[in-house]
């Protein structure tokens, strides 16, 4: 079997080594599939430092490098257009105007892509969330498979006719969550025997937490980006009330302070009224400042100033330490497609915290192999840190749970088991 993946173009995934949650997914997927499954796999990726198209090859994995150039000159050209439009347009529905949805979004990309995909005769094309791709490859590729996979939203939030005509010309629709496959399935019925689920995966080896945790504060772990959806004003909010009742705790929040989603891409999209208030977050919550300052402000407090601590962006490979050292790990986050933090924190025996939205409420049974709480709750979230933090009896059962929970259901081999058995069902 011959798959070729497509990649987003956010991270960045090579033959040893993954940035970003879908970048470590393709590298552990190609590497389970073409060790495991005698697959061979291409890798299309954006190359910002080439200047022609290249290719790498090990084994039976080869990359396929291309340069990005001319790509980000379209890309802005293009943006320019659109708001041009949009302004002339206003009344039309604003999803149709958002540049990372139309046709022409890194069309030089996928139309290189396409035109390289005639030549290697692959079974399978893999694309990563940009449902526009789907029709170029089709055009140019009439007999290939295209499996298109959803790490997000988007399908159910952007203009329907416009999606519709995109995915119709896919063969298979693979949401990273149970809640992604169902919101695909509620806005698309016809193509209901296309959605499946294949989820993350985690690499079990990781999973050899330290327990010399005594004698030292009750450490509070968030890992993700510095966002707005992720809710970390709420958890810096609940932190304060927690403090001052108990200043014998630590909050750490490992993640990238530059990296705030684009408020298309979440906010703008989303319908719901506790995301809707994230727009505030885009508009100077400080003035002349952004989200990361505006934390920064409501730590002043003497009471946490010395007790939060902003680790930023931190390697992935690096980043078993933090887990290792974590007492509980917290997402509070407002939209959460899946939820990889709780996974990760599972696999080092750490129990979690986190609200019941999103694909989140697919990996935890609440109460069993971690805690669920409201979004936009800091009182909930007070709550439940009080009960991990004085019931060692509940830890200690979230923590064996949650060891279970990844073992059985989300090692990299059974998610590679799953992946391969849906390609299989596509070229029967």
């Amino acid at each position: 079997m011959k798959i070729a993946f497509v990649s987003q173009g956010f991270g960045r995934v090579t033959l040893d080594e993954a940035h970003g949650s879908i970048a470590i997914w393709i590298f552990h997927l190609m590497h389970e599939l073409s060790k495991n499954y005698n697959c061979s796999i291409v890798v299309y990726e954006l190359d910002e430092h080439a200047l022609k198209k290249r290719s790498i090859k090990r084994k039976k994995i080869e990359f396929i490098l291309i340069p990005t150039f001319l790509n980000k000159f379209l890309n802005r050209i293009h943006n320019k257009c659109q708001k041009l439009k949009h302004s002339l347009l206003s009344g039309k529905k604003r999803s149709e105007f958002f540049q990372f949805a139309s046709s022409l979004f890194n069309f030089l990309f996928i139309f290189q892509v396409a035109l390289d995909l005639r030549k290697r005769r692959c079974d399978i094309v893999h694309i990563m969330n940009f449902s526009q791709f789907i029709p170029v490859v089709r055009f140019f590729n009439p007999n290939i498979n295209i499996v298109l996979n959803m790490r997000c939203e988007w399908l159910s939030q952007l203009n329907p006719v416009l999606v519709k005509k995109r995915i119709k010309k896919s063969d298979m629709i693979i949401g990273i969550s149970d809640f992604i496959t169902n919101e695909t399935k509620v806005a698309f019925p016809e193509f209901l025997e296309k959605c499946v689920t294949v989820q993350n995966g985690i690499d079990l080896q990781e999973s050899n937490a330290s327990k010399n945790k005594k004698d030292r504060p009750f450490k509070i772990l968030f890992v993700g980006r510095v966002s707005p959806e992720k809710g970390l004003h709420v958890l810096i909010e609940a932190f304060k009330l927690l403090v001052k009742q108990n200043p014998n705790i630590l909050l750490e929040i490992v993640g990238p302070t530059n990296s705030i989603v684009p408020k298309e891409f979440i906010v703008s999209l989303s319908n719901e009224p506790h995301v809707k208030e994230l727009e505030k977050f885009y508009s100077d919550p400080v003035p002349g400042k952004g989200y990361f300052e505006y934390l920064q402000s409501l730590t002043k407090d003497v009471e946490c100033s010395e007790s939060i601590n902003f680790v930023g962006r931190v390697p992935h490979e690096s980043i078993a330490e933090y887990y290792e050292g974590a007492d509980v790990v917290v997402n509070p986050s407002y939209s959460e497609s899946f939820g990889r933090s709780l996974i990760e924190a599972m696999s080092f025996g750490v129990p979690v915290i986190a609200t019941r939205i999103g694909g989140m409420a697919n990996i935890i049974r609440n109460e069993e192999n971690g805690l669920l709480i409201e979004v936009a709750k800091p009182t909930d979230l007070v709550n439940a840190l009080k009960e991990v933090i004085t019931n060692l009896s509940l830890r200690e059962k979230l923590a064996m749970n949650g060891l279970k929970t990844v073992r059985e259901e989300y090692s990299w081999p059974k998610v590679a088991s799953e992946l391969f058995s849906n390609y299989q069902k596509l070229l029967s």
